[in-house]
């Protein structure tokens, strides 16, 4: 009777892991990966109107300082880049610069006119380096009685947006223009969006 009992117990303990085995349930499915963004759900957040308001360094001749604002209308919202990790835009921009240059004994404020096209790609979730290209003309109103006329320009620059909200964005620039001869500007403020 004990062999019986040795033997029971034997197959007992030997095949309760096996039946442990069968009556675990079976490992859950791996997720399915999400779907990628979809450009349309983001193309009015950071792609819509904006406005800039900026200060601004103009060295011509001399150096200048003024400000201006330029307002941004998205016209290729979505981009050109199909990589939703590359969110592009392309916005008609247009506004005014003001620049105030002094030298030797004259007094010049430059009224900036311009518009031109932005393009805007953004390379992290926060960060858009952009280029412009705008088109111009510098209007002079001196104190004293200068022979100034009115010219035209060619604008290229270069910058960043840096996120700080869903609504704002610093924006820096640099770059140049040419109205027969290179001057650069620089521009530092914000751009808001509408």
């Amino acid at each position: 009777m004990f062999k019986i009992v040795t033997i029971l117990a034997s197959y007992l303990y030997l095949s309760a892991p096996l039946a442990l085995a069968q009556d675990e349930p079976a490992p859950a499915p791996t997720p399915a990966p999400a779907p990628a963004p979809d450009p349309s759900d983001y193309s009015s957040d950071g792609f819509g109107m904006d406005i800039s308001a900026y200060g601004a360094f103009g060295l011509g001749w001399n150096f200048g300082v003024g400000g201006g604002a330029q307002f941004g209308i998205p016209v290729v919202p979505n981009g050109f880049i199909p990589n939703p990790k590359f969110r592009d835009a392309l916005h008609v921009e247009f506004g005014m610069d003001t620049f105030y240059f002094t030298w030797s004994n004259y007094h010049v404020l430059f009224l900036n006119p311009m518009g031109g096209v932005r393009y805007t790609v953004y390379v992290l979730d926060n960060l858009a380096p952009f280029a412009t290209v705008k088109f111009g003309a510098s209007i002079p109103t001196a104190e004293e009685n200068l022979d100034y006329g009115v010219y035209f320009y060619t604008q290229v620059t270069v910058g960043v947006l840096w996120d700080i909200n869903d609504f704002m964005s610093l924006r820096a620039e640099t770059g140049f223009q040419y109205v027969g001869h290179s001057s650069d500007v620089w521009r530092i403020g914000m751009l808001f969006r509408l």
